[in-house]
């Protein structure tokens, strides 16, 4: 860490991480997952270049977590395979657990091959997560086949002031054999941009900076 100037180069935390940092847009608070699996944040008094550290979250079952840009809440991942990704509001001061499926053309259809999330982000909004999701699917024959894939689960409702109903939609319906996309980052300049439409009929953009798309080798 270093003030403004460019001085005063110090480390923040002599935490180990696990997951990658997150960072609201006025740099005051970072939040990751430790080696410990526990839930840091870091809040940095840039009138004196002072950080300090708490364990906001002392549970040891974590793997990743985000904080919204202006952070009024933050996303975590759980440390076990299973489709959830838990979202707590510090205006609320409460959690709410969002389960992930995969939405289909058919309505009120959803699919459950996602196993579990990785990478999670908040929009600018702090209304939506974007988030990379490993699936897979069993066929009746018995072979299996997976790829990661990118989702936006919408989490808060501006319009109650609550959490929202979790609906899902994926950056796209479909991905092409053999290939995977994951690693969504959003831009502060736009240089990518997805318009989304939602279940009811609604758009919302969305714009990328990076994401990873990855082509298989087939055995």
């Amino acid at each position: 860490m270093s003030l403004p100037d460019g001085s005063g180069v110090s480390v923040l935390s002599p935490t180990q991480p696990l997951s990658r940092p997150s960072v609201t847009d006025d740099g005051e608070w970072i939040v990751f997952i430790g080696k410990d699996k526990k839930m840091h944040l870091i809040v940095i008094d840039w009138t004196t270049g002072t950080p300090s550290e708490t364990i906001i979250q002392n549970q040891p079952i974590w793997v990743n977590v985000a904080i919204a840009k202006d952070g009024s809440r933050i996303a975590a991942i759980p440390d076990a395979v299973s489709p959830l990704i838990q979202v707590f509001d510090f205006g609320l001061n409460e959690w709410s657990d969002f389960g992930l499926y995969n939405p289909t053309f058919s309505e009120g259809v959803q699919t459950s091959e996602v196993q579990y999330a990785d990478a999670l982000e908040f929009d600018h909004s702090g209304n939506f997560v974007a988030y990379d999701a490993y699936n897979l699917i069993t066929y009746d024959n018995g072979t299996e086949y997976d790829y990661w894939d990118i989702g936006f689960l919408q989490v808060w409702n501006p319009e109650t002031s609550f959490f929202s109903s979790g609906n899902i939609f994926k950056l796209f319906s479909s991905i092409p054999d053999l290939s995977a996309v994951a690693n969504p980052t959003f831009a502060k300049i736009p240089s990518m941009c997805w318009p989304l439409t939602s279940m009811m009929g609604s758009q919302i953009r969305f714009r990328f900076s990076a994401l990873t798309w990855r082509l298989e080798k087939s055995d």
